[in-house]
């Protein structure tokens, strides 16, 4: 270990002084020592280009990072910042400047930093898709706060709604011919 050598130094240095008596392993160390670890060296940090892009715009929007993630989103776009981050990147991928892809994304997506509530606007239409398909399932969960059944109860059967419809859509998709997925497929 490499604390082996100042461990036996401070130990033969009391020993030396009349502090305590050798212990047995003393000796056995200082016949042969442990050897030198080499230090580790910290790992370089992973940076993706689009962290940089990332940052810049929660820079300009810091509101933004109070909007939801959406873990369930389709084609990866979880969040606003996403979103914005991937057009941007395609706009630089044609030879488009940092700067002006940046200024060109906001004015397709209609941002303004001075105004917290086009951000919020576009969330809602990027996830209209799955917030209305969501909502005519928690709905009436939301709604019904008199109701009898435990909020659990109800949690739970809006949940194997959901999954019964996911179930629905990939039978969908297996017998059209599409792509097989889930457990089982590769």
């Amino acid at each position: 270990m490499g604390r082996g050598r100042p461990v036996t130094r401070a130990v033969r240095a009391l020993v030396d002084g009349g502090a305590m008596t050798a212990p047995r392993w003393l000796s056995a160390v200082e016949a042969v020592p442990p050897r030198q670890e080499a230090a580790a060296k910290k790992p370089a940090a992973i940076v993706y280009p689009e962290d940089r892009l990332r940052r810049r715009f929660a820079e300009r929007y810091p509101e933004a990072r109070r909007l939801p993630v959406r873990l369930n989103a389709v084609g990866g776009e979880c969040h606003v910042g996403d979103r914005f981050v991937r057009r941007q990147m395609g706009l630089m991928e044609t030879g488009m400047a940092e700067g002006a892809a940046f200024a060109k994304v906001e004015e397709e997506l209609n941002l303004h930093p001075d105004a917290p509530e086009s951000l919020v606007e576009l969330d809602r239409d990027m996830q209209a898709g799955v917030v209305a398909e969501r909502e005519s399932i928690f709905a009436p969960l939301l709604a019904d706060h008199g109701a009898k059944e435990p909020v659990r109860q109800r949690v739970f059967e809006a949940s194997m709604e959901e999954v019964r419809r996911d179930e629905h859509l990939l039978s969908r998709l297996d017998n059209s011919g599409g792509a097989k997925s889930g457990p089982g497929h590769a």
